[in-house]
């Protein structure tokens, strides 16, 4: 079984190269605070873009799998409020 490392399993891809690239960064804001970002861009040209504001007190992994399906087709970036 092939698991990706963000942790997810995409059972359609076990034997081929991952279609998207991650990247997990930090977005400073106007107010001073900070969101924990997950970027995940599809290999391919896209046309599109996609923002997954996560619910209060959910953490932006928990959309790791809707996150890593889109990405395959358009752009897609996850965040989070880092509370200081």
């Amino acid at each position: 079984m092939n698991i990706k490392s963000n942790g997810s399993m995409n059972l359609a891809n076990m034997n081929k190269e991952l279609a998207y690239t991650t990247e997990d960064t930090m977005v400073p804001c106007s107010d001073g605070y900070m969101l924990a970002a997950s970027i995940y861009r599809p290999k391919i040209n896209y046309k599109g873009a996609i923002l997954i504001g996560p619910a209060t007190g959910i953490k932006r992994q928990f959309y790791t799998g809707i996150a890593t399906y889109l990405a395959e087709m358009v752009s897609v970036l996850s965040h989070t409020i880092i509370e200081e």
